[in-house]
C-alpha cells in the first residue's frame, strides 16, 4: 500500500522530535494547547445549552468551510514558497535542541534520528497544515451533509438507541474541534518561524 504511505507523508510532522521534554517542545502546539482548547469548547458549548453536533450548527460549519477553503490555498502557497526559497542559512540545521525525524539509513539498515534544517522543518509544518486543512474541510462537508442522512437511515433500519447517536455526534464534534484548534496553534508556530526565526538566518547560523 505504498500510495497510502505517500498520502500520509505530511503527518510525519507530528513525529518530529523538537525541544526539551513535553512542555518545552512543539508538542505544546501539536497536542497540549489543542486538547485544552477542545475541552473548553466542548464544556462551553454544553454550558450554554447547545448540542454537541456539527450538523446542529450549519451556519458555523459553513463559515468554517469557507475559512478552510482559503487556508488550504495559503498553506500550499507557503509550502511551495519555503520549498523553493533561496536564502543563505535556510538549509542550516535548527539551532539549540534542534529538530529530528526518524529516517531510513541504508548503511545501518534501520531508521535513525536525522537532524532537520529550517527548510525541512517548515516544509513538514506547512505540509501538515495543508493536509490537515483538507481533512478538516472534508470532515465538515461529511458531518453537515452526509452524517445526518446516515443517522436517519441507521435509526430506521436497525432501531439504534438515540444515546449512541448523541455519543457519536459529540465524538465527531470534539474530533473536528481538536483538528481545527490544532491547525490554529500550529499555524501560529509556522508564523513565528516565518516572521522571527527566518529573519535571523546567516551562513554561519549564529542563532542560539
Amino acid at each position: 500500500m505504498w500510495f497510502i504511505s505517500q498520502i500520509l507523508v505530511p503527518c510525519k510532522y507530528l513525529a518530529i522530535k523538537e525541544g526539551r521534554g513535553l512542555f518545552e517542545s512543539k508538542a505544546v502546539y501539536d497536542f497540549i494547547l489543542p486538547l485544552a482548547a477542545t475541552a473548553v469548547t466542548g464544556g462551553f458549548t454544553s454550558y450554554i445549552g447547545q448540542k454537541l453536533a456539527i450538523h446542529a450548527h450549519p451556519g458555523l460549519a459553513g463559515s468554517l468551510s469557507d475559512l478552510l477553503a482559503l487556508l488550504i490555498a495559503f498553506y500550499m502557497a507557503a509550502l511551495a514558497a519555503v520549498a523553493t526559497f533561496t536564502r543563505e542559512g535556510i538549509d542550516n540545521p535548527l539551532p539549540g535542541e534542534g529538530a529530528e525525524i526518524k529516517r531510513w539509513n541504508n548503511d545501518a539498515s534501520e531508521k535513525r534520528w536525522t537532524p532537520l534544517t529550517y527548510r525541512q522543518f517548515i516544509s513538514y509544518l506547512f505540509g501538515y497544515l495543508s493536509f490537515g486543512s483538507l481533512v478538516a474541510f472534508g470532515l465538515l462537508l461529511f458531518l453537515t451533509k452526509g452524517w445526518p442522512y446516515i443517522e436517519k437511515k441507521v435509526s430506521t433500519v436497525y432501531k439504534v438507541d438515540a444515546v449512541w447517536f448523541a455519543t457519536a455526534d459529540a465524538t465527531w464534534f470534539l474530533l473536528i474541534s481538536f483538528l481545527l484548534w490544532q491547525l490554529i496553534f500550529i499555524s501560529c508556530l509556522g508564523i513565528y518561524f516565518l516572521a522571527e526565526r527566518m529573519q535571523n538566518l546567516s551562513p554561519q547560523n549564529p542563532e542560539t
